[in-house]
């Protein structure tokens, strides 16, 4: 059972929904940033989403394992803290050479990702390339998520205007509309599920080009004690040969361009 570990502290919620009755010494804390699907507050105040339905499969192959929700942080604080060994593990984490000196990567990955851009649905552009935004007139800036793979990635790319202060996805979007910037640039599984939501339908469109192509892993703390690691290693072998986790991800994401 996954139990709701320590009180948010940066979204003020109406409820605390709770979990379980108690965190055990021996469950995993794991670390909760808020990016739908991956991660959803319902409107009963539950969380819910593919990382979370991922956990459950992990704890139902191998009771042993038992995973308590942390506080929800933006995603620089929940790599700082796995970093330290506040939290055990995160679920829905980018690999990078950066990142695999740190942490403890599990294979296979969960699911994969595109990162693509995304307009207003009454911008008629259409560009495919970093080099036909450089060559636009006008505002060609461009959002991004802060401390992400994606946020660093495009900060890489040369001759871009990139406003990187958003730290949520509706903060972006809302940008975009306002309008603050020309394009959003995040990976197809958030952006995909976001668009289709009452403030956002029929006001944002997304380019079909993808700029990037990556998978999303569960990544330890090195301090999390390897035992633990080689236990949900198990698992998740087990829950990746059966068809259960493609079966979860499928949920999540049936019809996308880079499936």
């Amino acid at each position: 059972m996954i139990h709701f570990f320590r009180l948010h502290l940066y979204v003020v919620l109406v409820f605390i929904v709770v979990f379980g009755t108690s965190v055990h010494a021996d469950d995993l804390i794991a670390g909760v940033y808020i990016t739908p699907p991956k991660y959803i507050i319902t409107e009963n105040g539950n969380v819910e989403g593919l990382c979370i339905e991922i956990m459950r499969a992990l704890e139902k192959t191998d009771p042993q394992i038992q995973f308590s929700l942390d506080r929800f942080m933006p995603f620089s604080r929940v790599m700082d803290e796995l970093r330290s060994g506040v939290i055990d593990v995160y679920i829905g984490g980018a690999w990078t050479e950066e990142r695999e000196k740190i942490y403890i990567y599990l294979q296979p990955p969960i699911y994969d990702v595109d990162l693509i851009m995304a307009v207003r649905s009454d911008d008629t552009v259409d560009v495919d390339s970093f080099d036909e935004i450089r060559s636009l007139e006008g505002d060609k800036t461009i959002l991004s998520l802060f401390g992400t793979t994606s946020s660093k990635y495009i900060l890489a790319q040369d001759g871009l205007k990139v406003d990187n202060d958003g730290k949520s996805l509706e903060e972006n979007l809302d940008k975009l509309l306002y309008p603050r910037a020309r394009f959003f640039f995040y990976h197809d599984l958030s952006l995909n599920y976001i668009v289709k939501q009452d403030a956002y339908k029929d006001k944002v469109r997304l380019l079909p080009h993808s700029y990037k192509h990556h998978s999303h892993y569960i990544v330890f703390s090195p301090m999390t004690p390897k035992s633990k690691v080689m236990m949900v290693q198990a698992a998740l072998t087990k829950i990746s040969e059966s068809g259960e986790l493609a079966a979860i991800v499928k949920k999540y994401k049936p019809n996308l361009h880079s499936q």
